[in-house]
């Protein structure tokens, strides 16, 4: 490609995983936009103008769109996120809990300032920075367009029978619910995203239990726990309430 296109630039590293990837990216980027694709998904050749547009013509910082399901045989399936076309505010946003991944979005280069992926977490680890990301942004657009086509290995990194990769899974939803939380959302959208969380926790925890019942990755997600709740006890309703009093 840089051939070709005197465009491309490529950048020769050591593997310190996807964040550390991510993250010389962003140093070394010249362009006003930044966008996401991982090596083993696929985009339409549209992609970067549709997002490019709507940004444009709604006078956003960030756009998203639809992600369509690919298994390894090639075949299309469920779709992964679904985008009405709109602008949201950020609050409005969180409400229709949409992928928590950079992946299928369109990004203003100074959403970025001073913010970096945090490269001690395997999996996950976009959703660490993607909170801060939409609060920054302030509005949204989205396209309903599928224009994202995420790759599903059963080997991937996400499916990985390891306690860390699952303890760093929670500790993304942990990070954001915290954000969330400091910002100020409303009480509507921590009920709206509680119930996420308290699934993950069930699920990642069994998970775990079923390598080491003393992995020091099931104390540290338990601990995360206990704190989440006890941020959210009062901003609870009954339903997310009965869930609180009843974790597993």
């Amino acid at each position: 490609f840089k051939k070709v296109d005197k465009r491309v630039r490529v950048i020769h590293k050591e593997n310190k995983g996807v964040a550390s990837s991510r993250n010389i990216g962003l140093d070394n980027a010249k362009g006003e936009y930044i966008s996401f694709v991982d090596p083993d998904d696929y985009i339409e050749n549209n992609f970067i103008e549709e997002l490019y547009n709507i940004i444009k013509k709604n006078d956003v910082l960030l756009s998203v769109c639809t992600v369509i399901n690919v298994n390894g045989k090639g075949k299309k399936g469920q779709i992964w996120a679904i985008h009405k076309n709109g602008v949201y505010d950020f609050n409005d946003y969180f409400k229709i809990r949409i992928c928590c991944s950079v992946v299928d979005k369109l990004f203003h280069k100074s959403l970025f300032r001073e913010l970096r992926f945090p490269e001690n977490i395997m999996c996950s680890e976009d959703g660490c920075l993607y909170y801060e990301l939409i609060y920054r942004a302030k509005k949204i657009a989205t396209t309903s367009e599928p224009l994202y086509f995420y790759f599903q290995r059963k080997n991937s990194l996400t499916r990985l029978n390891n306690p860390k990769v699952y303890s760093d899974i929670f500790k993304s939803r942990y990070y954001g619910i915290k954000y969330m939380i400091c910002i100020g959302v409303s009480n509507e959208v921590i009920n709206s995203w509680y119930y996420a969380v308290w699934a993950d926790f069930t699920k990642l925890t069994k998970q775990i239990k079923k390598i080491d019942k003393n992995s020091e990755y099931l104390i540290s997600m338990q601990q995360m726990y206990k704190e989440l709740n006890f941020l959210v006890k009062d901003k609870l309703n009954f339903f997310n309430m009965f869930l609180f009093k009843f974790p597993n």
